[in-house]
């Protein structure tokens, strides 16, 4: 378990929270070794992580896996691969923990046993605040009812997916269930034909694309409505500003507290220094910081 600096990660007493990746690896969101073009877990897995993956031999087996096969999936550290001794780390005080960020705690290609080890460790641990995160929705029912300490999440990038996580969410029972619109790709009509009010949600996160300068170069070609800016050390793709405002807007009118990533801050000129000789600056905000459109910059935790 190691602390972590991703904004919306807190523990119970509004500190910053921890993750903890009792699984590393993916496969790609359709399970074909495609990953996303963005991914910071993939990239980071074949950069400074990579020889401590590769020294994990616990890969996942699938039926028929030839032993050449295995051979090779354990020559890619990003191939899933299960820690089991991470799922001790739990045996702590209180904390906020984000389970799996090097991976989908719930894909389909994960064994079901390292899955229901996971959940057994959450269940045995009802201290913590656990903060879970999927791309593959239509895995969560087989898991609902949720313990009562966990935040069930769907990342969402685009329309097919929001609509996709609206269905499977509301298909759980959870204490928390969100959507976590990072990165934001493209504009989402929230209020047709589903809005907040109308479904089951608690909380809504939003951020851009980040990543490594060259990549995002790379990117930027591949999602051309993305807007390349530059903070004066980090650099990102900002989504328009009025697909963030959309969301924004129809999560106010649903009451459903917002938490907008510090990498969105380029969207917020006003909230940076007047000073024309001086460079951007991001800044951790207060909790909300008015702004002259009738939305406002926001990092809201539910409650």
């Amino acid at each position: 378990m190691n602390p972590t600096t991703i904004e919306w990660v807190r523990n119970p007493d509004g500190s910053q929270g921890f993750t903890s990746n009792p699984f590393t690896g993916c496969l790609g969101p359709k399970g074909d070794g495609i990953h996303c073009p963005y991914c910071y877990a993939n990239r980071l897995a074949n950069g400074r992580l990579r020889q401590s993956y590769l020294a994990n031999e616990n890969v996942a087996d699938h039926e028929f896996m030839t032993y050449s096969r295995r051979i090779e999936c354990m020559a890619d550290p990003f191939y899933p691969r299960f820690w089991p001794e991470r799922l001790k780390d739990f045996v702590t005080a209180p904390k906020g923990i984000f389970v799996c960020n090097m991976s989908d705690w719930c894909a389909p290609w994960l064994p079901m046993a390292w899955k229901k080890a996971l959940m057994a460790a959450i269940r045995r641990n009802p201290q913590h605040r656990i903060y879970l995160l999927t791309h593959q929705p239509q895995e969560l029912p087989r898991w609902s009812p949720f313990p009562g300490n966990s935040f069930v999440g769907v990342t969402v990038t685009n329309k097919t997916e929001y609509l996709r996580a609206l269905a499977y969410l509301n298909a759980i029972e959870a204490r928390v269930k969100y959507i976590s619109f990072e990165p934001l790709l493209e504009p989402i009509p929230l209020l047709f034909p589903c809005a907040f009010d109308q479904n089951d949600i608690d909380w809504v996160i939003i951020g851009a694309m980040t990543g490594r300068n060259a990549d995002l170069f790379r990117l930027a070609r591949q999602y051309p409505d993305l807007a390349p800016a530059f903070d004066g050390k980090t650099r990102t793709l900002q989504p328009n500003r009025n697909w963030v405002a959309d969301i924004v807007n129809a999560a106010d009118k649903a009451q459903v507290p917002v938490f907008l990533k510090d990498n969105l801050m380029p969207l917020f000129p006003e909230a940076l220094r007047d000073s024309e000789s001086a460079p951007p600056l991001f800044f951790t905000p207060p909790s909300r910081l008015s702004l002259t459109n009738g939305w406002d910059y926001r990092q809201e935790m539910p409650e």
